[in-house]
């Protein structure tokens, strides 16, 4: 009888001591910093599934999960807030979440990547923001913000060298590029100096087509649900352009008004080849070597008769050859 009552004992001791809380040391962002030892000013507390920060002798917020069957929720109760933050998560992905009317999604690439978020007010579209990705180690390079209240956009982001900005409303807009070799190129337009107004056009799936001028000339580029640039079209011309699993741009066509068509391709990131078509005939094929010199093969009547090797300068003639 004694043992039972002590086993007894011993098991109500280790039950009060688990659902004590546990104090940690912790930051103004609720970061845990390890036991707490009676110094610092923000401290954790934890219980079950529940935990709180203070600052002090203040409650900051009051976070608490549930779990579920397909990943958990959280709430956050934050002192003189009305609305508590709800958060929906799937195998540890933020996937949505809400606070009042305003609720925002979250959906990612295969490889876990941020690939589009879009905010909601009282069920109507508030912003989204495209994210894109194809820089070194796969780091973000493209981003577009939309703001469907302001009606106006902003696009940033980095492309072979080159970093740019494009911000606009409906009435006007500016873009900054800056150059490789560091210069930057402003340019800026109006509806009423063009007459035309700079503007985006949202598709379904994500994609959206962007309107702007530069100068007199009317422009419309494409972009997918990634943000990639697919398509350039003007008034003398029109662009596409495709990329492969790695958002990586593998070839460009740009077809005139004039029958007149350019195939570039890449490998690697780097132009391999450039072939030039006329009303569908060949008339030029440049191949680019990894040694910096290029073969060009001249056409006649769509048949080749001359292979021309350029030196590393792109200038000097190294060889002639026909056929």
């Amino acid at each position: 009888m004694r043992k039972a009552l002590l086993i007894l004992f011993l098991l109500c001791t280790l039950l009060a001591l688990s659902a004590a809380p546990m104090y940690r040391l912790s930051n103004s962002i609720g970061q845990d910093k390890g036991p707490y030892q009676g110094e610092g000013e923000y401290i954790l507390v934890l219980e079950g599934d529940q935990t709180q920060l203070y600052q002090d002798q203040t409650l900051l917020w009051t976070k608490k999960r549930f779990p579920s069957t397909v990943g958990e929720s959280r709430v956050t109760r934050y002192a003189g807030s009305e609305d508590d933050l709800i958060q929906w998560f799937s195998e540890g992905v933020l996937i949505q979440e809400q606070k009042g009317s305003d609720v925002w999604f979250y959906s990612y690439a295969e490889d876990g990547k941020l690939q589009q978020s879009t905010h909601m007010h009282d069920d109507v579209l508030a912003s989204a923001t495209l994210y894109a990705y194809g820089g070194v180690n796969g780091s973000l390079t493209t981003q577009l913000h939309i703001d469907a209240a302001m009606r106006s956009y902003t696009l940033l982001g980095a492309w072979e060298g080159e970093r740019f900005l494009v911000s606009a409303t409906e009435a006007e807009g500016q873009s900054f590029t800056t150059l490789a070799n560091g210069h930057t190129v402003h340019q800026a337009w109006s509806k009423a100096s063009y007459g035309t107004a700079s503007r985006i056009e949202y598709l379904d799936g994500g994609s959206f087509i962007l309107h702007r001028s530069e100068g007199s000339e009317a422009i419309e580029e494409t972009y997918n649900a990634l943000a990639l640039l697919i398509s350039r079209k003007t008034p003398f011309y029109l662009t596409e352009y495709r990329y492969n699993e790695e958002r990586q741009l593998i070839a460009e066509q740009t077809s005139k008004a004039d029958g007149y068509q350019t195939l570039t391709t890449y490998e690697g990131g780097r132009r391999s080849m450039v072939e030039e078509r006329r009303n569908g005939q060949p008339v030029k094929v440049t191949r680019f070597l990894e040694d910096g010199r290029n073969i060009v093969t001249l056409f006649s009547e769509g048949k080749p008769y001359s292979d021309v090797t350029y030196a590393i300068d792109g200038k000097r003639v190294l060889s002639i050859s026909y056929r």
